[in-house]
């Protein structure tokens, strides 16, 4: 699974391993990892610190008929999230989003090339107010084929919507319409 050189710098010497991610929105490609200072990959790519105010869950492996909902943040001043998304929907929304591995020394000096973990797509991007001046930004990323995965009535049910969007409200009677008679004259119900 690990390579040579991996394997024989774990036995008795530090090696360490930083997820590294592209990201690939419209305006330009940010190279990020969550620690601090600049790194740079084997392949000479340097890639900016942001100091642990990222974070990152559900990179684990989908399943069948249900794909990993991933999700990526950043937590920032006000005025650096605004002045990097302003056209939030257009920025980051289809957008290509790439998770990498690179395993480096004591001294972070890449060991081998980095490996790729997971590639996913923007879904849907939030924003929250954090305080007087900072902002919490959470993006929602998609498998490119997880519509394929799952079921045609997964894929428009309340619960799959609610994963996606918590406020919509549009499949909330989904699976009651299925064998329901709608009478169209009868506004009350």
């Amino acid at each position: 699974m690990f390579s040579e050189t991996i394997r024989a710098r774990t036995r008795g010497h530090f090696v360490g391993l930083e997820a590294l991610f592209e990201l690939r929105f419209l305006s330009k490609t940010f190279y990020l990892h969550n620690g601090g200072g600049q790194l740079k990959s084997k392949d000479g790519q340097e890639w900016t610190g942001l100091d642990g105010a990222g974070r990152v869950s559900g990179l684990g492996a989908s399943s069948i008929g249900n794909s990993r909902m991933v999700q990526i943040g950043l937590d920032a001043e006000d005025a650096d999230i605004k002045t990097l998304f302003q056209d939030q929907r257009t920025e980051v929304e289809g957008r290509k989003i790439v998770v990498w591995g690179q395993f480096y020394d004591e001294d972070l000096t890449p060991l081998d090339p980095k490996f790729h973990h997971y590639t996913g797509y923007g879904d849907r991007l939030q924003m929250q107010k954090r305080g007087p001046r900072s902002r919490s930004m959470d993006l929602k990323i998609e498998d490119f084929f997880a519509r394929r995965r799952r079921s045609a009535h997964a894929v428009v049910s309340h619960a799959d919507q609610q994963m996606r969007d918590p406020t919509a409200t549009g499949f909330i009677y989904q699976p009651e319409m299925v064998d329901k008679i709608l009478n169209l004259f009868d506004a009350r119900d």
